[in-house]
């Protein structure tokens, strides 16, 4: 039987154990990674229109729901039954914004589709009206036009452009059938 006998010292052992170390950590220490899951719980408050950080209120007498200006003009009255062709309508104060956050200078902007296809911003617009006070009596309107400041508001007219000599009118709006106008607000910082 042969026996094999192995000599260590103190100088060899620290030295592999240094080596294991040392390789280790160049494997595990680069910070490089090929796949990490994680899952995260994520909470927003949400809040109605009005008193969101960008409030939105629709006049009272054309509102479907809180989130839909419903323009039916069938049954009007004295047989009635829709806006003039090839003229413009404007509706008075449909819209009111306000301001409800903290960032100053926004700036509002629309965005007009119909039946989600159609760019119907030359037909559809919205226009500052801050001339007197919104129905519902509230205060602080923009009397200039300018961006909202937190606390300010501005009513919104809506004017319906059909002149055939100024717009391309979309097709959807030469029938008698009803149809969907969307509408996308946007509010940015202002940077001018």
């Amino acid at each position: 039987m042969e026996t094999t006998i192995m000599s260590m010292n103190r100088r060899n052992v620290l030295v592999g154990l240094g080596t294991i170390v040392a390789g280790g950590g160049a494997a595990l220490g680069t910070g490089a990674f090929s796949s990490v899951t994680a899952d995260r719980t994520v909470t927003v408050e949400t809040a109605g229109d009005a008193d969101a950080f960008l409030g939105l209120q629709i006049r009272d007498d054309l509102a479907a729901d809180e989130n839909t200006i419903d323009l039916n003009f069938e049954n009007a009255g004295n047989g009635a039954e829709g806006i003039n062709e090839n003229a413009k309508t404007t509706l008075d104060k449909v819209l009111l914004i306000q301001n409800n956050g903290t960032q100053e200078n926004i700036g509002i902007t629309f965005e007009v589709e119909i039946d989600d296809t159609t760019d119907a911003s030359n037909v559809f617009s919205f226009n500052e009206n801050n001339e007197g006070d919104f129905d519902d009596g509230d205060g602080g309107i923009d009397p200039n036009g300018e961006p909202l400041n937190p606390n300010q508001s501005a009513a919104y007219d809506l004017e319906i452009n059909l002149r055939e000599d100024e717009v391309d009118v979309p097709d959807a709006l030469d029938s008698d059938d009803s149809f969907e106008v969307t509408v996308t607000i946007t509010a940015e910082e202002d940077s001018e």
